[in-house]
């Protein structure tokens, strides 16, 4: 009989352990909860490329997060030098659409911006006035009657332009310039005149005139 509840015993204390190794908690070393369990399923079902730096350490990169850097800021470009064959042809193009065309009462331009008086369509005895400065022609409003012939600025030589600034730089009897410029218009020739005018910080002026070929038919020194 005694034999009989020691071997009862010891079977209940088997069946005991087994159920309490086959437990959820202990199974394979894993974790003693279910809090920590649906953690790790979660971790293991996110994509990495959803996964937030603070979970992985890492910045995302933009292809993770479907952004594109953006684009580095370019240097601005270096305005051109007006007083240059293709400064000239430049601002005659940028001033043609807004003047209505190429005709000038007057143009006056510096290495940096240009003035000028062009006719008013349909009304040939009367100009407006226009400012170009970085590359934007803007009408400045109504100037006065025309009172010299117009001239077209399709009609010069710019490529003769360099060569006579130079000349006026050699010529003119200004030993030191600081200021260039030049005028076109047709005050000094009826057929129409580039010209050049150089001076220095104590104002010593002197220009040449070229006819629209190139042509020097003029000078006047400065002191002269």
């Amino acid at each position: 009989m005694t034999m009989s509840i020691a071997a009862g015993v010891a079977a209940v204390s088997v069946a005991a352990v087994v159920v309490w190794v086959l437990s959820p908690g202990h199974r394979g070393g894993a974790s003693e909860s279910p809090a920590a369990d649906r953690r790790t399923s979660a971790a293991e079902e996110t994509p990495a490329t959803e996964r937030t730096s603070a979970e992985t350490g890492t910045e995302p990169t933009p292809a993770q997060t479907g952004t594109e850097p953006a684009p580095a800021e370019t240097e601005d470009r270096e305005p051109v030098n007006l007083l240059t064959p293709a400064g000239m042809r430049r601002l005659v193009a940028d001033l043609r659409p807004v003047m209505g065309g190429t005709q000038v009462v007057d143009l006056t331009v510096y290495p940096t911006y240009a003035i000028a008086g062009a006719p008013v369509k349909g009304r040939k005895t009367v100009y407006d006035r226009y400012t170009y400065r970085d590359g934007v022609a803007t009408k400045d409003g109504p100037g006065s009657t025309v009172s010299k012939p117009i001239v077209d600025l399709r009609k010069y030589n710019w490529d003769a332009l360099p060569a006579l600034i130079r000349r006026a730089n050699r010529e003119l009897g200004v030993k030191k310039p600081t200021t260039r410029y030049i005028i076109v218009d047709a005050a000094f020739h009826e057929t129409g005149a580039i010209r050049v005018y150089v001076s220095d910080e104590y104002h010593a002026s002197g220009y040449l005139a070229a006819d629209p070929t190139g042509k020097v038919i003029a000078k006047y020194p400065a002191g002269g």
